[in-house]
């Protein structure tokens, strides 16, 4: 166990995902509460090989896989399900939307992500489940007030979220210097946010406008 952590964490610090692999895999399935890294790094790891496989098979698999890492990670460390859920559905999107069915399936993923989380939704969560529900619409599967709709309850969150972002940022840059290295990371991570949902909203209105 010890040696496969050693092993996949050096692999993953050098983004050598394809090496890194084998021996997270036998982390994931063998000691899964060995340390949370497992679900942190392991989406990384398989969008790593999944994006140098050439056989169609063995990439389903390995998708499949991916998405069972955020599954196991809520069972093992919950907490954040509402996130770890919107990261799943995000990549089922990505991954699946060349369906009908992979869009319903993420739309209905990105559904419970956006259900649970509300207000704490992400820019990302937000952004992949108003594309699903469009190429629904698109596939004659949701109707255009479905995405109206939605388009009301994003525009809210996003706005809520605007609002409660700009004044963490405005509060950590009144005193810069006194912010301790994880503040700086934090008001980093806000900034980026508010960029994201900057562009979401943009994505939104454009998409909406025909």
């Amino acid at each position: 166990c010890e040696e496969n952590l050693s092993n996949y964490t050096e692999f993953y610090k050098q983004k050598n995902y394809v090496d890194a692999y084998n021996p997270w895999s036998y982390l994931f399935n063998e000691a899964p509460k060995r340390t949370k890294n497992i679900y942190i790094h392991g989406p990384r790891i398989l969008k790593g090989v999944i994006k140098l496989e050439a056989d169609a098979i063995r990439k389903a698999v390995l998708i499949d896989s991916l998405l069972a890492i955020y599954d196991q990670r809520n069972t093992f460390y919950p907490g954040s399900e509402a996130k770890v859920i919107g990261s799943k559905g995000a990549d089922m999107y990505k991954y699946m939307k060349g369906t009908t069915e992979g869009l319903q399936g993420s739309h209905q993923v990105l559904r419970t992500s956006f259900e649970m989380g509300g207000n704490e939704s992400s820019a990302i969560v937000l952004n992949y489940y108003f594309l699903a529900t469009t190429k629904l619409v698109q596939a004659k599967v949701l109707k255009v007030e479905d995405l109206i709709a939605l388009f009301s309850d994003l525009s809210s969150v996003i706005a809520y979220k605007e609002a409660q972002l700009n004044q963490d940022i405005y509060n950590a840059e009144l005193d810069l210097e006194a912010l301790s290295s994880k503040d700086k990371k934090s008001l980093k991570r806000n900034k980026k946010e508010l960029t994201t949902l900057s562009d979401v909203k943009g994505n939104l209105e454009k998409t909406l406008a025909p």
